[in-house]
């Protein structure tokens, strides 16, 4: 495949071939630039289960989101994200109800359990900011496995382990830290393995890594992928009308699994 096909040059092909570090490092910026991308999510249990799966646009410049995404348990979420909050469609609607449901990022913290923090970790998965800081900071010992063709795009394909110790996270760029500490509650200060795809361009096509969860015959792991592709052509991303929203206190509830209607 020639880099006109790939919408590449061979100067980012190479950089990822001789320097997968300065690739990976450069690759969060590169991924940006398009300011827009669609993304596809599915995390994939090691039996075989899809757990979740899903798709949505990101615009880089409004810092702003919009995913579908749906559970196995036949739970889901419809949602806008922004860097402070989130914009959930109401699971709860009511004739004469507001069609959606605000939650800032104290409620996502004091609402620990059910719905919210079912959301919480959905944005995380989905809000590519947070992944691309922490594999642009913190991915000391990557290497190049091999080379892949992924939606029609050449890629190479690199490997390495997130670093999310305290350490790291203190010697990463001061607009870094906020996702890799972000990255660090999700994942733990350990970090996690990860396997990303870069394009001709240098920007991130694909980034895969496994959560283990559970301990002896419970012990299981999921596959979580992203795909990141379409760049430039998502649509602007519009946050909900004021008169459209609701209160988080008052239309979610710890108990209530999100499904998105």
């Amino acid at each position: 495949m020639t880099a006109t096909a790939c919408g590449g040059d061979d100067s980012s092909s190479d950089l990822a071939t001789k320097d997968p570090k300065a690739a990976m490092a450069a690759a969060s910026n590169r991924t940006a630039e398009a300011k827009t991308v669609r993304l596809a999510l599915s995390a994939t249990s090691s039996t075989g289960l899809k757990v979740l799966s899903g798709t949505g646009s990101y615009d880089f410049v409004a810092e702003r989101g919009r995913f579908k995404l749906q559970t196995s348990l036949g739970a889901g979420a419809d949602m806008v994200i922004t860097a402070k909050e989130v914009f959930l469609k109401n699971p709860r609607k009511t004739a004469d109800g507001p069609s959606w449901i605000r939650l800032t990022e104290a409620d996502l913290a004091t609402q620990a359990a059910g719905s919210a923090q079912f959301i919480d970790s959905i944005r995380k998965q989905v809000d590519p900011r947070t992944t691309l800081d922490a594999l642009g900071a913190n991915v000391p010992d990557l290497k190049k496995v091999g080379e892949q063709t992924l939606r029609g795009t050449k890629t190479t394909h690199l490997r390495g382990r997130v670093d999310l110790s305290d350490k790291a996270i203190a010697a990463a760029a001061p607009d870094q830290q906020e996702g890799l500490r972000s990255a660090q509650k999700a994942f733990g200060v350990g970090g996690y393995p990860v396997d990303v795809w870069l394009d001709g361009d240098g920007r991130v096509r694909r980034v895969q890594y496994d959560i283990t969860s559970g301990d002896g015959a419970a012990k299981a792991t999921t596959t979580v992928k992203l795909d990141l592709y379409g760049f430039g052509e998502a649509p602007a991303i519009e946050l909900p009308a004021a008169a459209d929203v609701g209160d988080a206190a008052t239309l979610l509830t710890t108990t209530t699994t999100a499904a998105g209607k």
